[in-house]
Parts: C-alpha cells; sequence; structure tokens
C-alpha cells in the first residue's frame, strides 16, 4: 500500500471509529494552543481533524506542532485552521 493510501486509510478509520464511538464529540470542534517556531497560536479543528492530523505526524515521525509547522510554513491562506483542515484532507 502506497503512503498516500495509508494515510487515507487512516484518516477513514480514525473518523469512522470516532463516529461510531463518540458521535457528538466527532463533530465538536475542540481548541488546542501550539507553539510553532517559538511562536505560541491556537487551531480550532473538529476532534477527527485532530485524531487525523495526530496519526499523519506519528506516520511521519514527526510531533503535531512540527507537522503543523510545515503546514504553516507553506499556507497562502490566512486562517491557519482552514488550512490544516485542508492538509489533512489532501493528504487522504
Amino acid at each position: 500500500m502506497g503512503r498516500r493510501n495509508e494515510q487515507l486509510f487512516l484518516v477513514q478509520r480514525t473518523e469512522r471509529e470516532m463516529m461510531n464511538r463518540w458521535p457528538k464529540l466527532a463533530s465538536q470542534t475542540l481548541k488546542r494552543s501550539l507553539a510553532i517556531d517559538g511562536h505560541k497560536t491556537s487551531i480550532s479543528l473538529e476532534a477527527a481533524f485532530w485524531s487525523a492530523l495526530k496519526e499523519i505526524a506519528a506516520h511521519e515521525g514527526i510531533s503535531v506542532p512540527t507537522l503543523v509547522a510545515r503546514v504553516d510554513s507553506d499556507r497562502q491562506h490566512p486562517n491557519l485552521s482552514s488550512v490544516v483542515r485542508l492538509y489533512v484532507v489532501d493528504a487522504g
């Protein structure tokens, strides 16, 4: 299975598991604070996106803040939360 297919599988599995176990939580927005390149920021994402982001970071052997910093360095949209969501969807 290719890397992209593995990531898609992880995201889909995570979303399915969350929807089955915690349907209300899966759609709830969770705000988390991160330090990106020494700068504190917060990101609001649905639980399924946080879970998928954690799995992608783990698969790549990096931390979530490191992955978000990578996404942040390439973004062309002012809203970091939106860019992270798009990254997760694109990774799938």
